[in-house]
């Protein structure tokens, strides 16, 4: 179990990982304690012991990333259909 909060490491682990729907299931199954109650204590974890940057790059970031992606992408084939044609 963590020190900390008192919940288990896979918990914390999955909590860690972006996934609170999975901890929660997981908290529910080791401490065999009804959804409003887990979701809760995952909610106070996530409030107390994880920064506040740990969230994901916001969705309307990462559509600009793709195509820089995608465009740098379509730059090697062309040059390398140029190169080998």
């Amino acid at each position: 179990m963590s020190e900390e909060a008192g919940l288990p490491e896979d918990v914390v682990a999955a909590l860690h990982a972006d996934h609170k729907a999975e901890a929660i299931r997981l908290l529910r199954a080791h401490q065999n304690i009804g959804l409003k109650e887990a979701q809760e204590r995952v909610e106070a974890h996530c409030e107390t012991h994880m920064p506040d940057n740990a969230h994901p790059i916001p969705s309307e970031n990462i559509g600009i990333g793709r195509l820089v992606v995608v465009g740098l992408g379509a730059a090697v084939l062309f040059t390398l259909y140029k190169y080998f044609a």
